[in-house]
């Protein structure tokens, strides 16, 4: 089973579980300031922090919505948890590896049970039941290939567009054994009871460094542009990085922050704010523009005046500790479904080892909140 669920959390940053790291947390300093790369901010910058601290945000858990997720028949369990609106009103979601079978009455997976690398679900509004599908949309290329979900976009002509991770096997510890290799772009059609995937095209600007840099951690359309956000991974931190581009699928339009300008050159793309998760969401809130991200078993957002930074940082949900050997990771906020407690925010949920999972599969499964700024 190892083989096939592999963990999406930053192995450098500290763990919430049992399988705590060596490695000590981020300098910690007021919940309002995030220090980014590990490194001291200065002063200038703390008392700016510090001072864009207005208000704080409310969190709170959503049983409800988290009952979309309980099923014991079918599609059991799943990390990713991307959604996007699409342009009939639906919502669209997609899931990275996937948990399949039956769950008995003892809570443990039944003989039989399955592994996908990705599945899909969907809302008829963004106030419906989300019903999520045991149905992998993107097989890989060979056995020992598989494709992970990023951001997407809904289109024209009920179609969408998502990004992709192309990942491969490698060295490494169960459950950490892998690495990518790609980035793709998938083409959908969504008008019939099944997504029907029309292609799916290498993105050119994927970076295997070192350090890689993967482009789809976030998507935001803002003002006629598409700002797509990216990490670029040096092991003990990521950094967030941030391209442009009128059309996803117009990969000769896609630009690059270089820190003072936009530049056709990748590799020219600068960081643009703090320690990040390889899985995020980017808003906006008013006039300003929020990453959420999650940072151990912390979930901060970042603002900022500008798509490209610079941003600051602010706690504003401690995830409680789970039980021995339980991991959390990747949350992302999810602006288009929300009500009066505020917006959906999930967080992935998993196991280590995962062998665990035979007893527990109800472990691997988004958690979700609700946020209001």
């Amino acid at each position: 089973m190892a083989v096939y669920l592999k963990m999406k959390i930053d192995p450098h940053l500290p763990a919430v579980s049992a399988l705590s790291r060596s490695t000590s947390a981020p300098q910690r300093s007021p919940d309002c300031v995030q220090l980014t790369h590990s490194r001291p901010l200065p002063e200038v910058d703390r008392a700016t922090a510090l001072a864009a601290c207005v208000s704080q945000p409310g969190v709170v858990g959503d049983a409800a919505f988290q009952a979309h997720f309980d099923h014991k028949q079918g599609w059991l369990g799943a990390d990713g948890a991307y959604s996007f609106p699409l342009k009939d009103g639906r919502v669209f979601w997609l899931f990275s590896d996937t948990i399949t079978g039956s769950i008995g009455v003892d809570g443990s997976l039944q003989p039989g049970w399955g592994m996908l690398h990705n599945s899909w679900g969907s809302q008829e509004t963004a106030q419906s039941p989300m019903k999520p599908v045991a149905d992998s949309l993107f097989p890989g290329q060979d056995e020992h290939s598989w494709y992970w979900v990023y951001g997407g976009e809904g289109g024209e002509d009920h179609g969408a567009l998502v990004l992709l991770g192309s990942f491969t096997t490698s060295t490494g510890p169960e459950g950490f054994n892998f690495r990518q290799n790609g980035a793709a772009l998938a083409r959908l059609r969504l008008d019939g009871e099944r997504p029907e995937v029309e292609s799916i095209t290498p993105v050119p600007h994927f970076c295997a460094g070192p350090p890689p840099t993967h482009w789809g951690a976030g998507l935001l359309r803002h003002q006629g542009n598409l700002y797509i956000y990216g990490t670029r991974d040096h092991g003990d931190h990521k950094e967030l990085v941030v391209a442009r581009t009128p059309q996803l699928d117009d990969f000769s339009a896609w630009t690059f922050w270089n820190g003072q300008q936009w530049s056709a050159q990748p590799e020219q793309a600068a960081p643009i704010g703090p320690s990040v998760a390889n899985e995020l969401s980017v808003s906006t809130h008013g006039e300003q523009f929020e990453v959420i991200t999650q940072v151990g078993s912390e979930i901060w957002r970042h603002r900022s005046d500008n798509p490209t930074g610079p941003f600051q940082g602010q706690r504003v949900y401690q995830i409680p500790t789970p039980d021995s050997g339980v991991l959390t990771y990747n949350a992302k906020l999810h602006p288009h479904i929300k009500d009066d407690r505020g917006m959906l925010l999930t967080y992935n949920q998993n196991v280590y080892p995962v062998d665990q999972l035979l007893q527990r599969p109800d472990l691997y499964r988004p958690h979700c909140l609700r946020y209001k700024p």
